[in-house]
């Protein structure tokens, strides 16, 4: 609805562009949002050819993989490519999208990740309320043991966003003890950790 697009026009921040996609079953549609811009499109193909192209990524032939990132970056960002030069991107995916990297999406021989700060949620709402800390609320950084923080200066300047916008910054170790004493004090628990992904079920996905 209008008012729902108003408010998340007004959260998103200048340097930022959102991505959202819906898919059918049959035909997936694409939306580009950025503070003074909305773009509707169709995407030009059917949700099973994005299935089956998401599905040739993890080829044994670096080639063939490359060729399906790019394909999808053509497909997925290009119609908003105007929109999607903001240096953070946010994608929101649906159906088969969920299971896609979108870091990985190719730009002729660039990945998107190279060029942009790339975050992926589960939808739009969840953007406008993680933007909203609560009272007394502290950004939360659970980092895999043993990991130290970065300390190269792009890191620095990343977290010192972080803390600017949440209200604050806290690294803890990810013990069981550490997590559940500081989290649910939390506006936002960021993990930092191993993956193992299952593009063929994606709810078996999990972190480790």
């Amino acid at each position: 609805r209008l008012i729902e697009l108003e408010q998340l026009q007004t959260t998103l921040p200048e340097d930022t562009a959102l991505l959202s996609y819906f898919d059918t079953g049959n035909v997936v549609y694409g939306f580009g949002i950025r503070r003074s811009a909305f773009v509707g499109f169709e995407v030009g193909v059917t949700s099973a050819t994005i299935a089956n192209l998401i599905s040739e990524i993890p080829s044994r032939s670096l080639a063939a993989s490359q060729k399906a990132l790019q394909q999808l970056y053509e497909l997925l960002v290009n119609p908003v490519r105007h929109l999607a030069e903001a240096p953070t991107i946010v994608f929101v995916p649906s159906g088969s999208l969920c299971s896609l990297s979108f870091g990985a999406l190719m730009n002729e021989d660039r990945y998107l990740i190279d060029d942009h700060t790339v975050y992926v949620l589960p939808s739009a709402s969840a953007f406008v309320s993680t933007t909203q800390s609560s009272p007394g609320g502290r950004g939360l950084v659970v980092l895999s043991d043993g990991e130290e923080p970065s300390q190269s200066v792009a890191d620095r300047v990343r977290r010192e966003a972080i803390a600017a916008r949440y209200g604050g910054l806290l690294v803890i170790d990810s013990t069981k003890s550490g997590f559940f004493a500081h989290a649910p004090l939390s506006a936002v628990v960021h993990i930092s950790a191993k993956t193992v992904l299952n593009s063929t079920e994606t709810q078996s996905s999990r972190i480790v």
